[in-house]
């Protein structure tokens, strides 16, 4: 695999020369959801880089974030940034490292003027996977899986919906042997979300930036997305307001 020069500035990984449409009925093959929301169809198009916007389009206001940013799994002009008039740089799952890496590669040499960020929680990491030439996110409930895999394990996943805050065996076992990793170590989260907002702050220069947090300053969640496991379009429309307002 030849990997480009600016990889840094993808997305994800590669996602290859030319934008990327999906219509997609339902998120779910079947279930309750699937029943629920078969009649919404949402298009998703990505540029080369991976991103929901146009290829090559980069307007003087932009907005990174993750899924909440990229408004998944609702209609892309109903979308926050959209409603800004902001290019889209949201990345589903993304961790603030991601946030970072991306304002570091994207922003510095361009004519962006402002700097829109609703930050990730801060229990989430960014992996490089120089071997497939991706991104991988791991965030906490993904913990389970990434502990079975290297270790070998097969089954379900705990019932439990609390399960990886108190740990299962292999979790913990992943832990100490990867505590670089360790999601639920709250004081390094916070270690790592500060430097990641030093890095944004350093790379956005003299531009003006605005930026909030999921966690602490996002209006609280409705669930009103087709998924119904993110937040629908009155949500978008307060957090467009709330962003507005610093403008």
């Amino acid at each position: 695999m030849v990997v480009p020069e600016d990889i840094a500035k993808y997305a994800l990984g590669l996602f290859g020369p030319k934008s990327v449409t999906q219509y997609i009925a339902s998120p779910f093959a079947a279930g309750s959801l699937a029943q629920l929301n078969d009649n919404q169809i949402i298009s998703y198009h990505y540029d080369s880089y991976g991103f929901r916007k146009p290829e090559g389009v980069i307007g003087k206001r932009v907005a990174f974030g993750c899924s909440h940013t990229f408004g998944y799994e609702v209609a892309f002009e109903n979308s926050y940034p959209f409603l800004l008039d902001a290019t889209n740089f949201g990345v589903t799952a993304a961790s603030p490292q991601t946030v970072a890496r991306l304002v570091k590669n994207w922003i510095p040499n361009s004519e962006v003027e402002e700097v829109i960020i609703l930050m990730p929680e801060p229990a989430r990491r960014e992996i490089w996977n120089p071997r497939t030439a991706t991104y991988t996110m791991m965030i906490p409930w993904s913990l389970d899986q990434y502990a079975r895999t290297i270790y070998k394990k097969h089954g379900d996943t705990a019932h439990d919906p609390y399960w990886y805050e108190k740990g299962s065996d292999l979790v913990r076992k992943f832990l100490d042997e990867h505590p670089h990793l360790d999601l639920l170590d709250e004081k390094k989260n916070q270690e790592i979300l500060d430097e990641c907002i030093e890095s944004v702050k350093r790379h956005v220069g003299e531009r003006k930036l605005v930026l909030k947090t999921v966690a602490d300053d996002a209006p609280p969640p409705d669930f009103e997305a087709r998924d119904r496991t993110h937040n629908g379009e009155k949500w978008h429309r307060k957090v467009a307001q709330m962003f507005q307002k610093e403008l």
